[in-house]
């Protein structure tokens, strides 16, 4: 299940995370045949959560977080639950969707897919999506590579492979979806861009050991190098959907 290492910084978190695209939900709405309950595991801060607010009638989201639970986007038909994502509340066939956003890879999959599929409805959808690494432009990229991400390889988990991989050979139980390309576009500042990378697991990791001040000295460095004009974040994001096609 997802670590708790979440749990140190939520409110960065929720303010510095990248906002998922239009596009991957209407793609995610054009599967689904009903809209009366969704279930979002992993939600963290809720940005999963709160979109999905605004087509499902209720919208049930989870998190191992408490942290996390208590600075999530509020909405009267959004409902949080503190909750293993590899136990859930919840009664069979409840759900005609269950998503996850950016937490898939920390699940334990022998008990989270028969949770799954345990309460999703005959028919129903699953959709997990996350983010690979970001990219501005060569000469913004070698600078953070250099100045930060070399820094940061040993302090990486091994289940950060699984996403990067494109959730490959995860045992999905559900017969599996094609999917267009979705990509994650908008600008950013220097200061964005620090703060989100000090949201990361592994950031957090060598933060307990080195502190944040290279990535402070990153930023100044980015500023002057960042010119006037602005610049665009570009991530891929990998997904996995499927369909529960074969339950009656």
């Amino acid at each position: 299940m997802m670590n708790n290492i979440f749990s140190k910084n939520p409110e960065s978190y929720a303010l510095f995370r990248p906002v998922y695209p239009d596009n991957l939900f209407d793609y995610i709405y054009s599967l689904c045949r009903a809209f009366s309950a969704v279930l979002d595991c992993g939600t963290g801060s809720g940005q999963a959560a709160i979109r999905l607010s605004e087509k499902f009638e209720n919208v049930f989201a989870i998190d191992k977080s408490i942290e996390q639970i208590a600075n999530s986007s509020k909405k009267k038909n959004i409902f949080y639950q503190v909750s293993n994502a590899e136990k859930i509340d919840f009664s069979n066939n409840t759900f005609d969707l269950v998503t996850v956003a950016q937490a898939l890879h920390w699940f334990d999959f022998k008990s989270f897919w028969p949770e799954v599929n345990r309460v999703l409805k005959p028919n129903g959808i699953f959709a997990a999506w996350g983010y690979d690494w970001f990219s501005i432009d060569s000469k913004i990229d070698n600078l953070i590579n250099k100045k930060i991400i070399n820094k940061l390889r040993p302090y990486w988990s091994i289940k950060n492979e699984i996403l990067w991989q494109g959730y490959k050979n995860i045992g999905m139980p559900f017969r599996e979806i094609s999917t267009p390309e979705f990509m994650i576009e908008y600008e950013v500042s220097p200061f964005q861009i620090v703060s989100y990378m000090k949201t990361w697991s592994a950031s957090i990791r060598y933060s307990e050991k080195h502190g944040f001040s290279e990535f402070d000295d990153l930023e100044q460095e980015l500023v002057l190098a960042w010119g006037n004009k602005p610049k665009t974040i570009k991530m891929k994001l990998h997904t996995l959907f499927g369909e529960n096609h074969d339950r009656h």
